[in-house]
Parts: structure tokens; sequence; C-alpha cells
């Protein structure tokens, strides 16, 4: 187990006003690479310290959707974060989209209704025969007749 950065840092602070020798650091390379070679600083094990299950463990390459996500000691590589990214932004995309649909749905409804002549809050659209396959309405039911009218409540 190895502290990293601010801890290492404070580490040694509380070392410098207690008049503590502070140690040379040392980094420790695990893998190939090392984090950014961050200097890490090593911990004591405890008596009681518990290991962590290798279930639980980010592996060092995961398959998925968005390809080969890279990771190391449990981090991800820029590619990985350029990835998820990349994802995350095409979800919000879907997101805004699939959110703004139906009212783009009932603007076009209002403007068909416009053009056939049907007023707002005047008068009411009656279809003559049944709905089928051709219709611009979506999902008719083609058993029914249908009755449109836009109310618009300013007014």
């Amino acid at each position: 187990m190895y502290v990293v950065g601010k801890c290492a840092i404070l580490e040694s602070m509380i070392r410098v006003r207690s008049g503590t020798k502070i140690d040379k650091p040392q980094v420790y390379r695990s893998g190939e690479e090392t984090l950014n070679s961050q200097i890490k600083y090593p911990v004591k094990k405890m008596k009681m310290t518990t290991d962590i299950p290798s279930q639980i463990l980010t592996p060092d390459t995961v398959e998925s959707r968005l390809g080969t996500l890279q990771f190391f000691d449990g981090f991800p590589d820029d590619a990985t974060i350029e990835k998820v990214y990349d994802n995350l932004d095409f979800q919000h995309g879907v997101q805004a989209y699939l959110t703004a649909l139906p009212g783009a749905v009932l603007y076009a409804l209002r403007e068909g209704l416009r053009s056939a002549g049907v007023n707002d809050n005047q008068t009411m659209g009656i279809t003559e025969t049944m709905m089928d396959s051709k219709s611009l309405v979506a999902m008719p039911n083609c058993d029914s007749i249908y009755c449109f009218m836009w109310l618009d409540l300013k007014e």
C-alpha cells in the first residue's frame, strides 16, 4: 500500500514540525509504467490489514461496447477517459433528443392543424374517414374517427 500526492506531503510536513528526519522519497513501479511517475511513499502494513478481494478490483483491461478500456492501478488511461467522455456526450445528445421529441411532435401537430384550416380555440377538425398507414398521425388507430382541436390557454 502506498500514499501518493497530498497525503505524502502532509506526512512530510508533520515530520518537519516534529523534528523527525525525513527519508528520501522512493519511486515504486507497479507494472510496466507508473501513474505519471509520481513519487510514492511506502506505508507500513498494519497487523489487522484486510486484503482486498480480487473480485472487486478493477482489472487492467475491460472489454465493453465502447471497445477495450485500459486501467492502471484502477485508474483509466487517457484513451479510456476520452472514450468514456465521448460516450457520455453521445448519451446526453440522445437524452436531449428524446426529451425534445414530444414538444416537436406537438408543434408539428399544431402547424398541421393550422395549415388544414383548424384555427386555435375556434375550429375543430374531424376526420372524414378512418385512419390508415398513409396518415401523418403518429400511431393512429385504424378503426376510430379522430377529432382535433388546439387550445391556446393564453387567449
